[in-house]
């Protein structure tokens, strides 16, 4: 058994919560999972839920404007991605980053094990 990290580091809000309905069980423990690791490292970060028609997204940055959002979650069938808004300006040796946009990159998780064993996250 992987270990997990520690307890919620916020509750969403129910109308954060009500959002994420669309999703299957399996998808909404991802991104309330990749949720908990962002909180947990940048406790005082602004989040804004959104319906943006294709998806749910839950974005974070210093304030509530969209032009502060640095970090991401959002939902899909299968998987949860963890998106970064200035992805292209990082080294990624790894090349765990994938898109192909002028800005920006994510991390596919289609598990919570990946989430677990990306120690990156913890950082």
């Amino acid at each position: 058994m992987t270990e997990r990290q520690p307890a919620v580091a916020r509750e969403l809000p129910n109308a954060g919560l009500k959002l994420l309905d669309r999703f299957s069980d399996h998808v909404r423990e991802l991104i309330l999972e990749l949720r908990n690791r962002i909180l947990l490292v940048m406790r005082r970060a602004h989040e804004v839920v959104t319906d943006v028609g294709y998806t749910v997204s839950l974005r974070y940055g210093s304030d509530d404007r969209m032009k502060k959002t640095f970090v991401y979650v959002s939902g899909f069938s299968n998987h949860a991605n963890l998106g970064f808004m200035n992805g292209t300006s990082f080294t990624d040796s790894a090349r765990v980053l994938a898109g192909d946009g002028a800005a920006m990159r994510h991390v596919k998780f289609e598990s919570v094990e990946q989430i677990v064993r990306a120690t990156w996250l913890d950082r």
